[in-house]
């Protein structure tokens, strides 16, 4: 989620970073981001002046009843500025609740040393290792090759946690379990991870 103190210091820096992936949805929402905020701001001000108020009639509440005098004009203000106070907070909850709905929506910026095309063929290869073997036969993706060979079970997955989840089966999670194991053992001894 991109920090709300940058796009309000640098709007356009931001529009610009994020014009590049191609999405005008995206910049627009910046605008609506900033407008939601001032408003937010806004009435969080509001309610800082409301509390200050409140705060001063108190205490002159207080001094007029320590001397004995009617205090009741300021007690019915302190009570209108109270219910003032409740309907700021709802609007101030309602408006950052929108924000942050606003900011979680917006990617974040690509780099700005990223090639800018519409589709991965755009981007410069910038280093390869070893030759390409070629294809023969018919090409299989991942998923068909791990169902085929049963390192996973995308049902049992399903069932379990949800869609988007993996349950890796027989050699699957030997290999995962080795993979971590090999992590691990390279970063904690050759790179100081603790």
């Amino acid at each position: 989620m991109l920090d709300i103190r940058l796009i309000r210091e640098q709007p356009d820096l931001v529009k610009t970073r994020l014009a590049t992936r191609g999405v005008a949805e995206d910049v627009a929402k910046i605008d609506d981001v900033l407008q939601v905020d001032a408003e937010r701001r806004k009435a969080e001000t509001s309610l800082q002046a409301l509390n200050a108020d409140r705060k001063r009639l108190s205490k002159e509440i207080g001094g007029k009843r320590s001397r004995g005098e009617s205090s009741e004009e300021l007690e019915a203000r302190v009570r209108e500025i109270g219910d003032q106070i409740s309907l700021l907070n709802d609007q101030t909850a309602a408006a950052d609740e929108q924000q942050r709905s606003l900011l979680l929506g917006i990617p974040n910026m690509p780099h700005a040393n990223a090639p800018v095309g519409k589709d991965a063929s755009a981007n410069p290869v910038v280093r390869t290792w070893g030759e390409k073997p070629p294809l023969t036969g018919s090409v299989r993706d991942h998923l068909a090759l791990g169902t085929q060979l049963k390192l996973f079970d995308l049902e049992r997955a399903a069932k379990l946690s949800g869609s988007g989840f993996i349950c890796f089966t027989g050699a699957g999670a030997k290999l995962e379990r080795a993979l971590i194991n090999f992590m691990l053992a390279l970063h904690a001894g050759q790179h100081g991870y603790l």
